[in-house]
């Protein structure tokens, strides 16, 4: 599998944090970061979402919304932290067939993600065991 042709770069980082305001205001502090838009709930993937700009990089922070969130126990677990990368791809459906003929698993996939975003999450076959999500960006092809 060579997912370089249909791969755009970097979209985010995901971080979970236990409050996203309270991490909002940490990372400007510490880092002056910058708010990207308004706070996302995600009701699908059960969060609360901020991105912010940290040097350039899109940074997504995470906050479960409730016990049932996916991300709940990764808090209750580790306290936070690193969750996954995000890639921006030209072609989602592309991307997860690749992902599916190499042995790697479709973890989730919705159409209304931030900004509209296609949005999958994945394990890819190999030895890095790692939460991947790609998105598409339906807004003409832009990077958001």
């Amino acid at each position: 599998m060579n997912l370089n042709k249909n791969v755009k770069g970097l979209h985010h980082i995901g971080i979970v944090v236990e409050d996203v305001s309270k991490a909002v205001n940490d990372y400007s502090n510490w880092f002056n970061a910058m708010k990207i838009g308004e706070v996302f709930t995600d009701e699908n993937q059960k969060v609360i979402v901020q991105f912010i700009s940290l040097f350039g990089i899109r940074i997504e922070l995470i906050q479960p919304l409730d016990k049932t969130s996916p991300v709940h126990n990764f808090l209750e677990n580790n306290g936070g932290g690193l969750y996954h990368p995000a890639f921006e791809v030209i072609n989602l459906d592309l991307a997860l067939d690749d992902i599916r003929k190499s042995g790697g698993l479709i973890i989730s996939k919705t159409k209304d993600g931030w900004n509209g975003m296609d949005v999958a999450f994945t394990y890819m076959a190999g030895s890095t065991n790692l939460l991947i999500e790609f998105v598409q960006n339906q807004n003409n092809g832009e990077t958001v």
